[in-house]
Formats: C-alpha cells, sequence, structure tokens
C-alpha cells in the first residue's frame, strides 16, 4: 500500500480562491498536469509531497474519479473552469480567476464545497460529485481541443520541425467555429502557431496543405512553412543520388550470374525486393521533386 500525505495549497500573492486541502487516497491519487513542456516544478514538487502520480493531460486519459487535483496554466480559456464544474480539484499556474467560457463554473461555492471546513483532515469526508457540475458538452469541447493540439504535435514531429517555427493554422468547421475563435490564444501557445484563420469551406487552402481531420473539424497547415522548400529539396536531391547509387549496386549484382547461380534463394530473393524498394523510392522522390 502506497504511502500518501495530506497537504494545503493556498493561492499566490495575486491569485484567486482556495486554499484547497488535498487528501489522496489509495483510489484517488493521480495529479493531471495539462500545461505544456511537461511536469512544471510545482507540479512535481506536489507531487513529491503527497505521493501522489503526475499524469500528462495531453498524452493519457484517466478516469475522473481518479484524479485528486488538475494542475493547468490557462490564461482565460475553457481549462480554467472544466475541472471545478467536474469536482476536481484545480490550481491554476497563471493569476487568472473567473475567466474564460466556463467562468460562470467558477464560484466560492464551488471552491467551499472543494475543501475541508471540518475539525480536522483525517475525519473529513471527501468531497461527493455533484450532477448539476457535469456538463458533458464541455468535456466534450476541451478534448475535442486536446485532440487538435495531439495532431499538430504529431504532424510537426514526423515533419522534425523545430518548436521555434511558428505557422499559421487553418480550421474548417462550422460546428467548433465558436470553439476554435474562444481559444486562439490556448491554439497557438500549444500549437505554435502565429496566425490562425477559421473558415466554413477549403477555399483558398493550398492543395500541398498538411491536414488533421478530426470528426467536425478539418485543420490545415501550409507544407512551406513547415519546410523550406529549397533545404528540402536539396535533401531530396542528395536522398535520390543514394537511392540511384542502390539501384544500380543492386541491379549489378541480380544481373551478375556468379550471384544469381550460387547464392541461396532467400538472398536473390532479398536483393530482388530491394531493389523493387529503391525503385518505389526513386519513382516516389522523382515526382516531389517535378
Amino acid at each position: 500500500m502506497s504511502e500518501y500525505k495530506a497537504i494545503k495549497i493556498n493561492r499566490g500573492a495575486n491569485g484567486w480562491g482556495g486554499p484547497l486541502t488535498i487528501v489522496p487516497t489509495e483510489t484517488k491519487n493521480k495529479i493531471l498536469v495539462v500545461t505544456g513542456g511537461g511536469f512544471p516544478p510545482l507540479a512535481q514538487h506536489i507531487a513529491k509531497m503527497t505521493g501522489c502520480e503526475l499524469v500528462d493531460g495531453f498524452k493519457t486519459t484517466i478516469p475522473d474519479e481518479e484524479v485528486i487535483l488538475a494542475i493547468v496554466d490557462c490564461g482565460g480559456t475553457a481549462r480554467c473552469g472544466v475541472y471545478p464544474k467536474k469536482g476536481i480539484f484545480t490550481v491554476n499556474l497563471t493569476s487568472v480567476g473567473k475567466s474564460g467560457p466556463l467562468a460562470k463554473f467558477i464560484t466560492e461555492e464551488i471552491y467551499l464545497q472543494l475543501f475541508n471546513i471540518d475539525e480536522s483532515i483525517m475525519i473529513s469526508k471527501f468531497p461527493q460529485f455533484d450532477e448539476k457540475y457535469n456538463f458533458k458538452a464541455d468535456e466534450e469541447e476541451i478534448e475535442k481541443l486536446k485532440e487538435i493540439i495531439i495532431g499538430i504535435r504529431n504532424l510537426r514531429a514526423s515533419s522534425n520541425v523545430h518548436p521555434s517555427k511558428k505557422t499559421e493554422l487553418i480550421f474548417v468547421t462550422t460546428k467548433y467555429k465558436y470553439l476554435i475563435n474562444q481559444s486562439e490564444g490556448f491554439l497557438k501557445k500549444l500549437g505554435y502557431s502565429e496566425n490562425i484563420k477559421v473558415q466554413e469551406n477549403k477555399e483558398g487552402i493550398a492543395q500541398n496543405a498538411l491536414s488533421i481531420i478530426t470528426d467536425g473539424i478539418e485543420l490545415y497547415i501550409p507544407f512551406e512553412e513547415l519546410v523550406d522548400i529549397e533545404e528540402e529539396r536539396k535533401r531530396m536531391e542528395e536522398e535520390k543520388k543514394k537511392v540511384i547509387a542502390e539501384i544500380e549496386r543492386a541491379s549489378k549484382m541480380l544481373s551478375n550470374p556468379g550471384f544469381v547461380n550460387k547464392a541461396p534463394e532467400a538472398k536473390i530473393n532479398e536483393e530482388k525486393a530491394k531493389l523493387e524498394k529503391y525503385q518505389n523510392m526513386l519513382k516516389n522522390l522523382e515526382e516531389r521533386l517535378k
């Protein structure tokens, strides 16, 4: 059985709300971190003091009943209120109080219900879930934003794009237009963007734009903003030279009677597969270089 410790968290000098008394249990012992750039020092410190486990909310989904505390760095978006509305303790690393589209759910009444006011935290009752704070539609919107951010980061990683390189994000949606506009600051920061557009059709979007498709939202990122075209062309030219060299090597080997007559059948088939693979690679490179 793990050893957990209760702690009390007070607001910062310019903060709002609380204090929050955190009492971990064997079933409620996860600290959900929904910030950019890994686990911030404060989250690590709280985990060390309480014995709780840190969970990256952008990478892992866990049941609400396991979450003892949510840590966000929200500057006024929906994340300020999405966890308090579900009855989950929330610490915001940014000095923002009642703000964002869910501001109406960030009330003193909610916070009073979130921390213990009995004589001792050892005998006080744990906060009970109240159905009136279960706003499923708002929760789904937050999950949609997380899905978009994960898609952007995966796309940038696969394209070897440096984090300092900012891009334009073009959203094609009708259903989520308001959500995207309200979350612009959040999307710019975590999506590495300097400009966001929201439109109802694909008009004006280049055919070579990279896309991320989710239910109700199509996101496009101009290819030339992700990749330096000239540098990419140089890289592909070098790759083409290597591929041609491999094709010549495999072709010579397979046209050599000494190799074909003496080599095991498996080795011959292996070289044939390599030749076919490099021929396909050359075809793709030539298409991209046109």
